[in-house]
Parts: structure tokens; sequence; C-alpha cells
């Protein structure tokens, strides 16, 4: 309870200091001359302010608070979840056995935290893809609900996938564990991301950069971490060579990602 208070009092932090940011703003702008309004608008906000600046901020006000008000709904219905979870990361393999048994035993709270992690991952893309300019089209909503219906179909294909192999292979066992790994540390992730697409959203634009960079950083550990421990927790099951692995995360972890970076950059060189 205690980290929720502090949670909702950072993002009313953020919220009222764009707030003041945004009235400045304004004040700025209509209290110049109309020579000095352009000449500030092109120097200073390159972007349509008057529209944009208070309307967006509002839009992801609002995002923000229904996504905090989830966050906070899943961690007071599902506590033991969320605490097992925590404490996955932290125990000795023994003691992950019986968290990841406890876990597996709760279906419901890990297919909303997959939902989270979902909302939470389009709404980082959306927000990286607007402070870039490569916006796919003017509204927030229809951004988001693109990228939301893209990381939905790549990681349900890719759940799928993962248990066709473990079939085909007479792997079931393994195919299990790795994919409970896998979508335990996309869960952490969703969590990290929220408090991050707020600080960068409410952020100025030094601080957007520090961020993007610490954000960036953290996920990429985050995701380094995954391959390990998936390696070291599927070696106990099956007899796989780190060869073998590094040609599944070649094939089925590293190849998409490229594939997907192939496709946004051909989407934005035609927009632009």
């Amino acid at each position: 309870m205690p980290r929720l208070l502090i949670y909702a009092l950072c993002f009313l932090c953020c919220f009222m200091h764009q707030r003041v940011h945004a009235q400045t703003i304004d004040t700025t702008v209509y209290k110049k001359p109309a020579t000095s309004i352009s000449n500030e608008i092109n120097t200073q906000y390159p972007y349509n302010i008057r529209k944009n600046i208070s309307t967006e901020k509002t839009i992801w006000f609002y995002i923000f608070s229904i996504l905090t008000l989830a966050f906070a709904l899943l961690q007071l219905t599902f506590p033991k979840y969320f605490r097992d979870l925590y404490r996955l990361v932290f125990r000795s393999s023994f003691k992950q056995r019986q968290l990841r048994e406890q876990l597996l035993q709760n279906p419901q709270p890990s297919l909303l935290l997959n939902v989270f992690f979902i909302l939470n991952a389009s709404i980082y893309t959306v927000v990286l893809l607007q402070h870039f300019g490569f916006a796919l089209f003017s509204d927030i909503w229809i951004d988001f609900l693109i990228c939301a219906t893209f990381f939905t179909i790549i990681y349900t294909g890719k759940y799928f996938i993962l248990y066709a192999i473990g079939w085909l292979f007479n792997a079931n066992q393994a195919a299990i564990t790795y994919t409970f790994i896998f979508f335990s540390i996309q869960k952490i992730i969703g969590l990290l991301l929220l408090p991050i697409s707020i600080l960068f959203v409410f952020a100025n634009m030094d601080m957007q950069k520090i961020i993007m960079v610490g954000s960036i950083g953290i996920v990429g550990l985050l995701f380094l971490y995954r391959y390990i421990a998936s390696y070291n927790i599927v070696r106990t099951n099956i007899a796989v060579s780190r060869l073998h692995f590094f040609i599944y995360l070649c094939a089925f972890e590293i190849a998409p990602l490229l594939l997907i970076y192939k496709v946004l950059l051909n989407i934005v060189e035609r927009t632009i």
C-alpha cells in the first residue's frame, strides 16, 4: 500500500508540473505580440502548441490514470501473486521451482498481467514514436490500437510456437518452463514501463533523453537476464548446448526483431 501511495504522488507531481508548464506556455504565447509568437513557436516549440500540447497531455493524463488504477486494482486483488512474482527473481533454484508451481496455479492474474504488459508496451512504443516524430497517425488512439494489435499477434504467436516446438521434439516440460520464464520477465517489464512512460511524457526534453536511455538499458538487461535464466532452467530438462540455444535465439528472438525494425523503417520512409 505505501508503494501505491508513493507511485500516485509521483504521478500527481508529474501532472502538476505539466499543468504549470502548459500554463506558462499559454501565457508566454498569448501575451506576446503577434510578430514574436511565430518566432517563439518555430524556435522553441516546433509543433502546433495551441492544439497539441494541452490536448495531448490531457489525453496522456487520462490514459495513465486508467492504467495506474488498473495496476492498483491488480495489486490489491492478487497481492500474493505479485509477491511471488517479485520473489521469483531473487530465490534459489529449489525455491524457484516452488514459486513457479504456485504461479502456474493462478492463470487469471497471469493473463491479466500479460494484457497489462501489452498495454504498457504499446503506450511506450507510441511515446517513442511521437518523440522521434515517426507517429503513424495523428491520433494517439489509432497508434495505440495498432501497436496493441501488433504486440498481441507477436506474443500470441510466440506462445503457440513454443508449445508446438515442445510437442514436436517431445520436450513439453522444457517448453512450459521456458514459456513461464519468458512471460514472467515480460510481466516485470510491463510493470516498469508504466512509470517510465509517465516520467517520459511529463518530463522536459533533457530529462526525456536520460529516461529514454535508462529505460532502454533496463529493458535490455531484463532481456539478457531472461535468456540467461531460461538457458539455466531449460538445460536441467533437456540436453541443449550453448550453440543450439544461441541458434534458437537468432532464429526466434533476434530475427523477428530485425524484421519488425525493417517493417517499421519502411512504413516511416513511406510516410515521410
